[in-house]
């Protein structure tokens, strides 16, 4: 008597999955494009494989339920048996009804893809379940014998699949984590750096740590099986003060939680480069792979230091047009008429800082610690300036000197002053 075959049917998603996140979980275990796995994740039942041993069949089960699926096994049509038993008489009573195809029957939507297990060969295994759907009973024995053989040397279960996902699940938690602690390190950093930032380095500072503290939330989110929805959700939260601390919070919390559940280490700054390195050797990545936090917190910097050597640049020319404002004030600029005891003159200032009198002279000028220096060729006059009702009163060596204003010389610094 031939032993009875069962199929695997996915019947839906589980609460918290997103569909595309599934969908490419299902891509790397069969071999097949994501945009396949998508569209039979529409919540209709649909029959995944036929003709599976029951342990065959268990560990396709196992391996969907780990990548979020909902599914269901159950015997396959005896159709074999069908065939070799012969027909009832007409009315006989006790003729076996025709099998109901509404659970039975269905596509066998991967009859030649290989088993469950990404990142690797095809395994016998899976050629054996493949075999033993389409062969005939009397090769059942020959591709059970294939499939043990397969097992024995060393391709991967169900069990060992799920093993790995969660390695690299942890590897993304701590992953992310590391760089929502360099983002906040970075953020004090970029606080402290304010007061010396432009408006525009300030905002492209700012937007760089943003970056790199997303990139650590969706790593965590990741790692923690969040759906798409809910790190929508999430990245949102990261731009609302307070309600961004608390989230980040919490879900370094729960990080750091599993991580130390499974041994590793986590500190101040996260769990160590090397621990995570090793988790993601064990979760199948390739050798040498690890968090790339170092390489964003030194992107991170160079960023701050040109945001900071363009502010220092500009805050510069500032301070000059500002030291030559205090040096050259509007209020002085325009056409004065001078007069003292040693004769009358006409002194015109302009904004620029350029001198000229009535008499021929000319030169430059400045205002600098409450007096007015007039400069001609290599020689400076000072006057002490003392403002009065009228205009100005000018002292030097004992002469007073009226300065009675003649006419404004608008410019355009002063004029937007």
């Amino acid at each position: 008597m031939n032993a009875a075959s069962f199929q695997v049917a996915l019947t839906g998603l589980k609460d918290g999955h997103a569909a595309e996140d599934v969908a490419h979980r299902l891509a790397r275990m069969f071999r097949q494009p994501p945009e396949k796995m998508l569209t039979i994740l529409d919540g209709k039942r649909r029959v995944l494989k036929k003709g599976l041993s029951e342990a065959e069949a268990r560990k396709y089960e196992v391996a969907l339920q780990d990548a979020g699926c909902d599914c269901s096994i159950s015997t396959d049509a005896p159709a074999t048996s069908a065939a070799a038993a012969p027909a009832p008489e007409p009315g006989a009573a006790g003729a076996p009804a025709a099998p109901v195809a509404a659970e039975s029957s269905g596509r066998n939507f991967f009859a030649d893809a290989p088993a469950p297990r990404p990142g690797g060969s095809r395994s016998a295994s899976a050629a054996a379940a493949s075999a033993s759907a389409s062969a005939p009973a009397s090769a059942s024995a020959s591709a059970s014998a294939a499939a043990s053989a397969a097992a024995a040397s060393g391709s991967e279960s169900a069990e060992e699949f799920g093993e790995r996902q969660s390695k690299l699940s942890l590897y993304h938690m701590g992953a992310g984590q590391n760089f929502v602690i360099l983002a906040i390190v970075l953020n004090g950093v970029a606080i402290g750096l304010r007061k010396q930032l432009g408006l525009l380095p300030e905002f492209i500072a700012s937007l760089s740590v943003c970056a790199v503290m997303i990139s650590g939330l969706i790593g965590m989110c990741r790692g923690l099986g969040y759906s798409m929805l809910k790190r929508s959700m999430l990245i949102i939260l990261m731009f609302i003060p307070l309600l961004n601390l608390i989230t980040l919070v919490v879900l370094s919390s729960k990080t750091s939680k599993a991580l130390k559940e499974e041994g590793i280490r986590v500190g101040l700054a996260g769990a160590s480069s090397d621990d995570l390195a090793k988790l993601a050797v064990e979760a199948g990545l390739p050798q040498g792979t690890r968090p790339r936090a170092m390489m964003a917190f030194i992107g991170v910097l160079l960023v701050f230091g040109i945001c900071f050597a363009v502010s220092s640049h500009y805050r510069e020319k500032e301070e000059q047009e500002a030291a030559l404002e205090m040096n050259q004030p509007c209020e002085l600029a325009g056409v004065w008429n001078i007069c003292s005891r040693l004769g009358d003159f006409q002194l015109t200032l302009d904004e620029n800082g350029k001198m000229f009198t009535s008499d021929a002279k000319a030169g430059d000028w400045r205002f600098e610690a409450g007096e007015l220096l007039l400069t001609e060729k290599t020689s400076t006059t000072h006057y002490k300036i003392l403002r009065a009702t009228d205009g100005y009163v000018l002292e030097r060596m004992g002469v007073v000197h009226t300065m009675l204003p003649k006419q404004a010389l608008p410019g355009k610094r002063c004029a937007a002053a």
